[in-house]
C-alpha cells in the first residue's frame, strides 16, 4: 500500500508541497537580534531648519529640525545625522501695544528612526521674547500719546538654532 501512495499523483505532490515548506521555512528568523533598543535619555543634537517669528506663528503650527549628529544605539545609528525631527509652537504672540514683547515657545515632539519609527523626544522647550518697549512707550507717552501705542518686538527663533533633546523612552527599532 505504501508503494501505490508512493507513485500516485497526491503522494508525490504531498511529498513536493512538504519539502518546500521545510524550505521556506529554513529561512525565517524566530530571534529578534535585528532588534535594537535606543535608550531613554540617549541626547539629540538638533538645528532648526527655518526661522520662526512669533508674528507669523500660529499655536500648533510644526516646525522642522534637522538632526545634527548621528543617534547610535550601541555601535548601529538609529537615527542617521540629517533627519528631520518635529517641534511645535505652543505659544506664539505678537508683540503688543505699549510696547509688550511678542513670545514664542517651541517643544521638540519626535524624530523618525531609520526603520519608520516614531522616537518620542523632551526635555527642550525653546523660549524667546521679543524687545520690551514698554519703557520706551510709557515715558514716550508723557510727552506725546503715539508711543503709548508703540508695539513690543517680536520673538524671533532664527535658522541653525541649535538645540539638545532627549529620547523619551525606550524604543525598539529593526535593523535591516
Amino acid at each position: 500500500m505504501f508503494t501505490q501512495i508512493k507513485n500516485s499523483i497526491i503522494g508525490k505532490s504531498t511529498a513536493i508541497l512538504l519539502a518546500c515548506s521545510i524550505f521556506c521555512m529554513s529561512f525565517t528568523t524566530m530571534n529578534d537580534s535585528n532588534v535594537v533598543t535606543l535608550k531613554s535619555g540617549t541626547p539629540v543634537a538638533l538645528e532648526l531648519i527655518s526661522t520662526v517669528k512669533s508674528n507669523k506663528a500660529k499655536s500648533g503650527q510644526m516646525v522642522d529640525f534637522r538632526v545634527i549628529n548621528n543617534v547610535k544605539a550601541g555601535n548601529t545609528i538609529v537615527i542617521p545625522a540629517g533627519s528631520i525631527a518635529k517641534g511645535q509652537v505652543v505659544e506664539a504672540d505678537k508683540g503688543g501695544i505699549f510696547g509688550q514683547p511678542g513670545e514664542l515657545r517651541v517643544v521638540i515632539r519626535n524624530v523618525t528612526a531609520i526603520d519608520g519609527t516614531n522616537v518620542p523626544l523632551m526635555g527642550t522647550e525653546f523660549n524667546e521674547e521679543g524687545k520690551d518697549k514698554l519703557v520706551v512707550s510709557v515715558i514716550g507717552g508723557l510727552f506725546c500719546i503715539l508711543p503709548l501705542f508703540m508695539k513690543g518686538g517680536k520673538a524671533e527663533m532664527p535658522a541653525g538654532t541649535q538645540l539638545q533633546s532627549t529620547v523619551l523612552s525606550d524604543t525598539e527599532i529593526t535593523i535591516d
